[in-house]
């Protein structure tokens, strides 16, 4: 390493070494690329066919053809998964996507850090990436919550490579965009998670565009970070509606290919925000029909003996019409009347119940790892992992050496902090700071998003923020130590 010839970036960076085995060298890159075959293997031998609960049994059941598609859970997974089966034959097909997107994002966080630090060894922690505890738990189980990570991981990633100033750098937003595009429509609350990303490429666009005025030799407008900021946030409301229309639109064409068939899923909401906030006296005076109202009470008295306080459709309330799994709530119409005349009117006690869930949610994780022997679901779609040696070293990192020294990285609480603490040292991440920025912003409003809908303390719904903030966590860290190496270096020299 300290062979290398180096020269200056001349833009603050630090030095960097020239020539093909250069830490951003060709050479190097197909050095980190091999570097993740047996990565892949391993993940492959501990996980294949891809691990799987009940929901990924309705989904995989869909692209099968076994059971009509429908919209209990977004589509696009299914369709997906039924492209994937039609073009390889595999059930398997969609853990290898998700696998190699995972890994891929590790290489592309290496080259990153490769670029932002020029050392080839703080590199090798994007190559370890996929390894880090939070990452590896979920990242074998075929979650549409891991499938949205991943390709939220990779659009920041792909994005990243854009620059305004340099006009090339735009082609890496069709990728980037793409990517981003899935992740926000396999899961209905991901957008918002997507409005980091639709501001960088807002404020990528608007440095461009600066830049050609300055080209064309017309005087630059005064800086003023107010009309900045206000310039910025109408552009990035502008690409929020263009994007989540564009989302729609092709939610909209799979619905129609592929006669999806409606749920009314967001009642589920609703249910667990009349049984829990409404008393029970009023819920017997009210307008609706003794059926339902005698359903309702029914479900509110069994939530309170088994000390339940969410998810009333699969624990209280007795699931959808005639008791099925992802069945319409039989009385959906009537429901959402009632949400809309009753809810609203009483926010202190909707409000009281909402803390009480976030704050649950916050304070535990459930289901941390997916365990091999919980194969109900999964085997009839020909999905659940084989127990063996790769399987046992991951449970074991997982759980056994993480869960039970340092629960703590699981929980919520702990990703909420460290995306808070994330914005503050942005200031501090020299080139890096775009990419923490949108990194923390996007697993903070993904996290605060929860608040009116969580229905569990599954870790799945922290699995996004956890990846994000390592990954920004780690760039962090290589950009303070590259930078604290070449003060010493520096120091050394001049001694």
């Amino acid at each position: 390493m300290s062979a290398e010839p180096r020269v200056g970036a001349g833009d603050g960076a630090p030095p960097r070494a020239v020539g093909p085995w250069a830490a951003t060298g060709w050479r190097w890159g197909a050095v980190l690329a091999a570097l993740q075959l047996p990565l892949l293997a391993f993940l492959w031998a501990a996980n294949a066919p891809g691990r799987a609960n009940n929901d990924i049994r309705n989904q995989a059941d869909q692209a099968l053809g076994t059971i009509p598609f429908s919209d209990w859970h977004p589509p696009v997974m299914s369709a997906l998964w039924e492209a994937l089966l039609r073009l390889t034959g595999q059930i398997s097909s969609l853990l290898a996507v998700q696998l190699l997107g995972l890994l891929c994002c590790g290489w592309l966080l290496a080259r990153l850090i490769a670029r932002y630090t020029g050392r080839r060894w703080l590199s090798l922690a994007g190559v370890l990436f996929p390894l880090a505890p939070a990452v590896l738990s979920q990242a074998g189980i075929l979650f549409k919550d891991t499938q949205m990570g991943v390709a939220l991981l990779l659009a920041l990633l792909l994005l990243e490579r854009v620059d305004g100033l340099r006009p090339r750098s735009w082609w890496w937003l069709l990728p980037a965009l793409t990517a981003l595009g899935y992740g926000a429509m396999v899961r209905r609350n991901a957008l918002v998670a997507a409005l980091p990303f639709i501001a960088f490429v807002a404020w990528q666009a608007w440095r461009a565009l600066r830049a050609r005025r300055e080209a064309r030799g017309l005087p630059p407008r005064p800086r003023r970070r107010l009309s900045a900021a206000l310039v910025l946030g109408l552009a990035t409301l502008v690409g929020t509606g263009v994007f989540a229309g564009a989302t729609l639109a092709a939610d909209k064409v799979i619905v129609k290919l592929k006669d999806v068939q409606r749920t009314g899923q967001s009642n589920q909401i609703m249910l667990d925000d009349v049984i829990f906030t409404v008393p029970a006296d009023e819920l017997r005076a009210s307008d609706l029909s003794p059926a339902f109202k005698e359903h309702l009470l029914s479900a509110q008295a069994l939530c309170a003996k088994k000390g339940v306080i969410w998810d009333a459709y699969w624990k209280c309330y007795g699931r959808g019409v005639d008791g099925k799994y992802y069945a319409p709530i039989a009385d959906g119409p009537e429901l959402k009347r009632y949400w809309l005349a009753t809810i609203p009117q009483h926010p202190a006690r909707y409000l009281e119940y909402r803390f009480a869930t976030y704050g649950l949610y916050l304070g535990r994780a459930d289901l941390v790892w997916w365990d091999t022997g919980w194969r109900k679901d999964a085997v009839p779609v020909g999905l659940g992992n084989a127990a063996g040696p790769a399987d046992d070293l991951s449970r074991w990192w997982v759980l056994e050496v993480w869960q039970k020294h340092l629960g703590w990285i699981y929980l919520p609480w702990f990703w909420l902090a460290a995306g808070a603490a994330a914005l503050v040292a942005a200031r501090w991440a020299g080139r890096a700071r775009a990419l923490v920025l949108v990194a923390a912003s996007s697993a903070l409003l993904y996290q605060l998003a929860y608040f009116p809908v969580i229905p569990a303390a599954h870790f799945r719904y922290t699995w996004w923020p956890a990846v994000a903030l390592t990954a920004a966590w780690t760039v962090l860290a290589a950009v303070w130590i590259g930078a604290l190496t070449d003060r010493r270096s520096t120091a050394g020299r001049r001694g």
